[in-house]
């Protein structure tokens, strides 16, 4: 793991950082292990652009956010399930699928299956630094 992402250990101690499931490139490594090929690379710096159109192609996207929680942030990744768009065909909103509940019920709604978010709220839950583009699993 040490040459997979040497940052992810302190240099002094050489001990690891966080848990090893936080780190994306850990979980690429995990899933495509587990099913013996190549099925999901992580990407950094991902255009939204280039996500929705992953998304139509028929490709699923995986990706991290920080969601409210009462007082405090959860750092939690989601699957981009869709998207809406109004009649000029332009995307209004973003459509995710969170295995763990409803976030804007901060998780006391267990339905978190086609949770519509704007695209402000994407840029400001799920983007990183509220930037344009994005670390995503596709």
């Amino acid at each position: 793991m040490k040459e997979l992402i040497p940052w992810f250990f302190d240099s002094e101690t050489g001990k690891a950082i966080a848990p090893p499931n936080e780190v994306h490139q850990m979980l690429e490594w995990g899933v495509n292990n587990l099913l013996k090929k190549k099925v999901v690379r992580f990407s950094t710096g991902v255009p939204v652009e280039e996500i929705i159109a992953h998304l139509i192609k028929g490709g699923g996207v995986v990706l991290s956010g920080k969601f409210k929680l009462k007082s405090r942030t959860l750092n939690h990744i989601v699957s981009l399930a869709g998207f809406i768009t109004d009649e000029n065909e332009d995307i209004t909103h973003l459509i995710i699928d969170d295995p763990y509940c409803n976030f804007r019920t901060e998780y006391t709604d267990y339905r978190g299956n086609n949770v519509a978010i704007t695209k402000g709220e994407f840029i400001t839950i799920l983007s990183l630094w509220g930037m344009k583009v994005k670390n995503v699993h596709i």
